[in-house]
């Protein structure tokens, strides 16, 4: 029990002298926790147990049974402190209630004249003790103890523990005693710095850093120093005469390497922190691609490319009209820049942005910029070369033909309105075709025969899809008819296996020729859903499959 008095006796001297916890370590047996052990700023820790694992209460004399003593501590009027027995203020034989924090010294006596008096004698925190069954109070640090009341039951029965429980949130540790008491201790933080910049890693040779510190941690003030190695200079400068926020200056030299390093040291006379920074060069980018190609449409490109620096996009200002960074970018991992790209109407255009590094400008890239007008690109996936086309067939000359990376860029001089017969016909390495807006007709066999192909992206303008378009298109899956088209010909989507959905966008059901799911296992058509009875009695031969659709 005069374990548990001590441990209330350093919680007050905790509280008076503002100090805080720092840990809060459980105490188990077993699987149990038992009590836990407090360690404080500036105190020594003390260990509380709740339940019976407290000390026994000292045998008292024989007699009538009983109640076990309650101990514990409250705050009375201006905030001091003393001790309470059985929910009752613990009195000396005087009647007076017995702090449980320092009193105040005793005035000195008066000077003779001319003689100024002697100073007061510091004030002396009451210890209290249990002593064979009795309590005892000393007012002179344990050099003399005056006894109180008994401090057991009448029968000797066994104490418990002063201490009910021990919770503890974020800020506070509570205590609540035996009789219901809480007492609430403020919990200290760990010693530490932080930065605001996030890359504290990554730094040009010859280059100039400024790192932006915060130290935190139950302090008023704070003292920062700085050590590095060879190749780099260090210099720290506090803001003010805390030390708590400043900046420390870094210079790099014309080499980083592994063994490139800054140590930080942080104290604030009682605890010290080491923090150690290392670095690495910032390297040149590196790409796969710096070429991009870019619809009439317009729409986002991405620029990824390979760097350990950030790095910024540089567009030139006859460009800024139809080129700028998208919103989202601002929030991208420092290796993609995404442009949005407008639309084109006019004639092809290219322009040339260069990525360049924010740390050393000289290390940069440049991307190529190529946008088609209107009708005059036509794009192609495929598994094989480049394919061989000539312009003879179509409306226009083709002004360039470049494949890369498996994608195939076909640039006209003009738009295109047609899709000629046999464009591509009997392709088996043909994955993708991305026909032009502007094109309004494609013509008999176009796209027949291609095994591979999945992917097909009809302009808005086409009106008519000839004969055997699609047929035997083994692979694809899926296709969408834009709203303009007013005739699919015969045998358009026969004998392709593996169509299972088709979403027809005309509100007013197109001219539909013979047999043109022939040997196409019942694919599902998708069409406006106020236009369902018109479909099905147009195209009643595929009426079951036809169901509405919002577009």
């Amino acid at each position: 029990m005069n374990t548990d008095i001590a441990a209330l006796q350093t919680i007050v001297d905790v509280l008076q002298d503002n100090d805080c916890v720092t840990d809060v370590v459980p105490v188990v047996e077993g699987t149990t926790i038992i009590g836990y052990t407090l360690r404080f700023l500036h105190h020594a820790p003390i260990t509380i147990y709740h339940g019976e694992k407290s000390e026994k209460g000292e045998k008292g004399d024989k007699g009538d049974e009983g109640l076990t003593p309650t101990i514990g501590i409250r705050q009375d009027t201006g905030g001091v402190w003393y001790w309470t027995l059985n929910g009752e203020w613990l009195t000396d034989s005087l009647g007076n209630k017995i702090k449980a924090e320092s009193r105040d010294g005793k005035d000195g006596e008066n000077g003779q004249d001319g003689k100024d008096g002697e100073d007061g004698q510091d004030g002396v925190t009451p210890r209290l003790k249990i002593e064979e069954g009795y309590w005892y109070v000393s007012y002179t640090d344990g050099a003399s103890w005056e006894r109180l009341g008994k401090a057991t039951g009448e029968t000797g029965t066994t104490g418990e523990s002063f201490f009910r429980d021990v919770t503890q949130d974020a800020e506070n540790v509570y205590l609540t005693l035996s009789d219901g008491t809480t007492v609430t201790v403020p919990k200290g933080t760990s010693l530490n710095i932080s930065f605001a910049e996030s890359d504290l890693t990554r730094m040009p040779v010859n280059s100039t850093r400024e790192l932006h510190y915060t130290v935190t941690g139950a302090i008023s003030e704070a003292t920062v120093e700085a050590l590095s190695s060879a190749d780099m200079k260090v210099k720290v400068e506090p803001d003010d005469a805390t030390g708590i926020n400043g900046k420390i200056v870094l210079v790099s030299g014309a080499e980083i390497n592994d063994d490139s390093k800054v140590v930080i040291f942080v104290t604030n006379g009682e605890r010290m922190l080491m923090r150690t920074l290392l670095f690495d060069k910032v390297g040149i980018p590196a790409v796969e691609e710096t070429t991009k190609c870019v619809d009439a449409a317009g729409g986002r490109i991405e620029l990824a490319f390979l760097s350990d620096s950030d790095c910024e996009a540089e567009i030139p200002d006859e460009a800024r009209s139809w080129v700028r960074i998208a919103p989202s970018s601002r929030a991208l991992t420092p290796h993609s820049i995404v442009l949005d790209i407008a639309a084109n109407t006019d004639r092809p255009r290219s322009t040339v942005v260069t990525v360049r590094s924010v740390f050393v400008p000289t290390q940069c890239i440049e991307y190529t910029v190529e946008q088609a007008v209107g009708s005059t690109q036509l794009l192609y996936t495929t598994t094989s070369p480049c394919l061989q086309l000539s312009s003879d067939a179509f409306d226009a000359a083709i002004v360039s033909h470049t494949f890369k990376n498996g994608v195939g860029t076909i640039i006209f001089d003009k738009s295109i309105t047609f899709l000629p017969k046999n464009t591509f016909t009997h392709n088996p390495t043909l994955t993708g075709i991305a026909i032009p807006e502007g094109v309004t007709s494609i013509e008999t066999y176009a796209v027949s025969g291609c095994s591979s192909l999945t992917s097909i992206k009809l302009p808005e303008n086409l009106t008519t899809i000839g004969t055997d378009t699609f047929a035997q298109c083994y692979a694809l899956t899926d296709i969408i008819i834009p709203g303009n088209v007013t005739l699919i010909k015969d045998a358009t989507f026969c004998v392709c296996f593996a169509l299972t959905s088709v979403y027809c966008r005309s509100v007013i059901p197109p001219v539909l020729g013979n047999y043109t799911f022939e040997n196409t296992p019942n694919p599902t058509i998708y069409v406006p859903t106020a236009s369902v009875e018109a479909y099905r009695a147009q195209w009643s031969e595929y009426a079951s499959q036809i169901v509405g659709y919002e577009f």
